[in-house]
Order: C-alpha cells, then sequence, then structure tokens
C-alpha cells in the first residue's frame, strides 16, 4: 500500500478562500459580461436608429444561495419596433408576427409634425383642414439586442472565467 500526502503551499487562504469566494468572482465576471454586451447592443442600435445609447440597462437580479445572475434589457418604447420591424416588414420570428396580408390592409398614418419623412416618398394624405400624414405600411427590423447576445457569447463566459482565474491567482500567490 502507498500512501500519498499532498500538501499545498499557498500563500493565501487555500480552497477555502477560492470556495468563499467564488460567487463574488462569478457576479464580477458576469458584470463584466453584461457591460460589454449592452455595449455590443448600443452600437448596433446606434447604427440602426442613430439615436444615444440611452435606454440599454444593465442589471444583477440574482446574488443569493450561491448563484449569480444578470441582465441586460432595454426599456425605450420603440425597442419592440426597431427590433422585430412592424406591418409587412416585421420579422416573422417576433412574438407579435401578424400575417403579410393582414400587415398589408393596417397602414398607419404619422402626422408631419410628428416626423419629417418626406425624403421617404410616402404616400400622403391630407385633410380637409390642411393636416398632412404620411401613410406608412411597416418599417424594417433593425435588431440589436439578439444579435449581441448571441455575439457576446463566447466572450461573456471569457470574461466570466477570467474573474474566477483572477480569483484563483490571488488565493494561490496570497
Amino acid at each position: 500500500m502507498i500512501d500519498i500526502e499532498v500538501v499545498c503551499k499557498t500563500k493565501g487562504s487555500g480552497l477555502n478562500g477560492i470556495i468563499n469566494g467564488l460567487v463574488q468572482a462569478a457576479g464580477k465576471g458576469i458584470e463584466t459580461a453584461l457591460e460589454n454586451t449592452a455595449n455590443y447592443a448600443y452600437r448596433l442600435k446606434n447604427v440602426a436608429s442613430g439615436e444615444s445609447n440611452q435606454g440599454i440597462k444593465v442589471e444583477i437580479v440574482k446574488v443569493q444561495n450561491a448563484e449569480v445572475g444578470g441582465r441586460v434589457y432595454t426599456d425605450f418604447f420603440h425597442a419592440g419596433f426597431l427590433e422585430f420591424g412592424t406591418g409587412i416588414y416585421m420579422d416573422s420570428e417576433s412574438p407579435g408576427h401578424i400575417s403579410e396580408k393582414a400587415a398589408a390592409g393596417l397602414p398607419w398614418f404619422v402626422h408631419e409634425d410628428m416626423a419629417d419623412l418626406s425624403g421617404y416618398n410616402f404616400p400622403v394624405a391630407e385633410t380637409p383642414e390642411g393636416d398632412r400624414y404620411y401613410m406608412i405600411r411597416g418599417t424594417h427590423p433593425h435588431p440589436f439586442m439578439r444579435p449581441a447576445a448571441f455575439a457576446m457569447r463566447d466572450n461573456n463566459i471569457g470574461a466570466v472565467a477570467e474573474a474566477i482565474r483572477e480569483l484563483i491567482e490571488s488565493v494561490v500567490n496570497g
């Protein structure tokens, strides 16, 4: 019979230090991952809409029972229209998708004071009072949240792994 004794010499707190710091390290990695995903979504959104970065938010939603979770979300009112499109151009994968035939029969009218759409060659309806409305059948989708989530998947895993690696190094090296 062979007896083997393994002695790990560390300057830090050893395995207990890793166990005790794991949730915090994972949380740090998740926060980095969420910020990176939000920044990627910002860039995609700005290309699609020309708007500022407002409306895309990051939130750590759970840090308990050795679990950490978070989300990147948006709360600006027209995000769904930008992400999925509208009318006849609506992304068929979207939760509110209606058939193209139904959408073609549902134009909507935008008053000229609401948006300058004169450069888009939309048909114009004019009321007897002289109000002008652009008739629109839909807008093309410009996804930014879903592509950001998928594109950043590997980077996000790497961010969490890096935070855990830093924890292990700090425990081992003191």
